[in-house]
């Protein structure tokens, strides 16, 4: 009896109204079926970036799925992709760091890359992952659970674009933004890609009962389980 009267409490102090309990219901059985699979919910706005069959195509969920944790590419926050690992780029000319890029592109898309090309973040794109720093840091901590591993950003130069220059620039993430000319000018290379729904598979949970739709649900497991 006092259990229950918890549960009931609880829901009354979230705010749950007595014509949403269909709803409730839905999203607790929802809950349960993806505990039995192991499926972890991610903290909001994180969703993960998985690899599919196709070579430009993503899907973005917002669960960490322990039999297709080998698929993951990145983590995806507001549009905005962050692959899992960097490249140390050392002593390039400022015009090879995009032409570098191109190559990386091409080998990771073949023929269709041009519909999809890794692209050097914004300072910006720096700040969006700070601002959610905490979400970020709690869905790596569950990846590298699964033997999946998102490099954190610390305190390394970075090449990043700018609107303003001609040439990619170097920063921190911490703050420094933009570093003067070094004689050997080297920085890391950390992809960007942006969610594009002409290419991409979306999942996401935007309700109050953590029920995606099943539509878009089912489109991101079609496409995950390609082989």
């Amino acid at each position: 009896m006092d259990n229950i009267l918890r549960i009931y409490e609880s829901m009354q102090k979230f705010g749950v109204k007595d014509t949403e309990l269909e709803d409730f219901s839905e999203g607790y059985q929802f809950y349960l079926e993806r505990r039995k699979l192991g499926w972890i919910p991610l903290e909001h706005p994180c969703r993960l970036v998985y690899r599919t069959k196709s070579a430009v195509s993503m899907v973005v969920m917002p669960f960490l799925i322990p039999m297709f944790a080998n698929k993951i590419w990145g983590i995806e926050v507001c549009g905005v992709m962050f692959s899992c690992s960097h490249k140390e780029v050392k002593s390039r000319n400022d015009g090879d760091v995009s032409a570098y890029l191109d190559m990386l592109s091409q080998k990771e898309f073949g023929e269709d890359w041009i519909k999809r090309r890794f692209e050097l973040p914004i300072y910006n794109n720096f700040l969006l992952f700070k601002r959610y720093e905490s979400a970020v840091e709690d869905t790596a901590t569950l990846m590298a659970y699964h033997d999946v591993y998102f490099k954190d950003f610390g305190v390394s130069r970075y090449w990043i674009s700018d609107k303003s220059s001609e040439f990619p620039l170097l920063t921190k993430f911490d703050g420094e933004r933009f570093l003067p000319p070094f004689k050997d000018k080297h920085g890391k290379l950390r992809f960007v890609l942006h969610a594009n729904p002409n290419l991409d598979c979306f999942c996401a949970i935007n309700n109050k009962f953590a029920t995606p739709k099943t539509e878009a649900l089912d489109n991101c497991l079609r496409m995950l389980c390609e082989k």
